[in-house]
């Protein structure tokens, strides 16, 4: 009787019958292999692409990009400077002393709800940009996340503009072509649309 076990009868009183059910060993524990999707090693393979390479290779130039962001400033301007003309009016008692700071905030939101349209509308690229056919990536050159571009047209745009626009001019000297703003958020600009 090592492999059955004696239950006891559902109700002795009607049915006074003992029943014997076998009891079979339990199995063997069981131990998935490991890593039982990867292929037996073999031939080492091949080294991943440098992606920086690529992406250094179709650079845009200085002037395509001087006059993307020109277009784009004179989209972005018009409105922005409403915005802060009726911010000034409407709540001056309330930004006394603050100086630039309300035209510095309304310029960084105008900028992001300006890139949230071109990327959920015109596939990435702002106007300028598309005219000029160039287009912003990151450094692995594909098509930069919504936050990261986001990032890169608000508060990117803000520091490059903070020093005399410094920031913008530093692709003239950089070796990558990055303004302030890409480096900080590590995107570059090359030639091409989405």
């Amino acid at each position: 009787m090592s492999y059955k076990q004696e239950l006891e009868p559902k109700n002795s009183e009607k049915n006074p019958v003992e029943y014997y059910v076998p009891k079979y060993p339990p199995p063997p524990e069981y131990f998935p292999p490991k890593n039982s999707y990867e292929s037996p090693p073999s031939q080492p393979s091949a080294p991943p692409p440098n992606y920086y390479y690529q992406v250094r290779s179709q650079l845009a130039g200085f002037f395509p990009r001087l006059l993307a962001i020109a277009i784009d400033c004179v989209l972005i301007g018009i409105p922005t400077g409403i915005l802060t003309g009726i911010l000034a009016l409407t709540w001056s008692r309330m930004f006394f002393g603050l100086g630039n700071a309300p035209s510095l905030g309304a310029s960084i939101v105008m900028w992001a709800l300006y890139a949230w349209f071109c990327y959920t509308y015109l596939a990435g690229n702002t106007v300028g940009k598309k005219i000029m056919s160039i287009k912003l990536v990151t450094a692995d050159g594909n098509k930069p996340s919504l936050q990261t571009y986001l990032l890169h047209y608000s508060i990117g745009y803000a520091v490059n503009g903070l020093v005399l626009c410094l920031g913008f001019l530093w692709a003239l000297f950089d070796a990558d072509n990055q303004t302030w703003g890409q480096k900080l958020f590590n995107t570059y600009t090359v030639s091409g649309n989405w």
